[in-house]
């Protein structure tokens, strides 16, 4: 994959996200009266308390803060790998405390798809060649924009004569 596509999965993944919050604000209006009644009304798994006042800020604060890292991630920016990791570990347990919620299968389908693109995002940065776009200084290196023309540790390039 190269640099281009990777920025591309980001920008994927950002629309997705906020796709899906338009899925689920059109799906919930097309409930049923005796549906939208229960929509949010639960209470959560922690505790059986609903916590009301903050889960709505802090979506909106850990979704800028996954925005940010977005941004700084198709920059190239070294602190925009580890915000985004840090957005998606505190976002892993954070539904156990919102209330109660009915998800239509949009809504389902748009949030899978967002996973699989925030999955595929982090093993990218972290894992593979790409991870070499990030250096020390925070910004990309000026190296070959192409996976193949960078070594891969093969010693491919001793035998081409490079």
């Amino acid at each position: 994959m190269s640099r281009h596509q990777f920025r591309l999965l980001v920008v994927a993944n950002q629309l997705l996200m906020l796709g899906g919050y338009f899925v689920r604000d059109a799906s919930d209006a097309m409930l049923p009266p005796e549906l939208l009644d229960y929509v949010g009304g639960g209470p959560s798994v922690v505790e059986g308390r609903t916590l009301v006042e903050w889960p709505y800020y802090f979506w909106l604060v850990l979704n800028l803060a996954t925005l940010a890292a977005a941004v700084g991630l198709c920059l190239g920016r070294r602190w925009a790998r580890t915000l985004y990791l840090a957005c998606f570990v505190v976002s892993v347990p954070l539904p156990l405390l919102t209330p109660v919620y009915l998800d239509t299968a949009w809504t389902v389908l748009v949030g899978a798809l967002y996973g699989a693109t925030e999955g595929m995002i982090l093993a990218l940065a972290y894992f593979s060649h790409l991870r070499r776009m990030f250096d020390r200084r925070g910004r990309f290196d000026e190296g070959p924009d192409d996976e193949s023309e960078e070594d891969d540790g093969d010693g491919a390039d001793a035998r081409r004569g490079a």
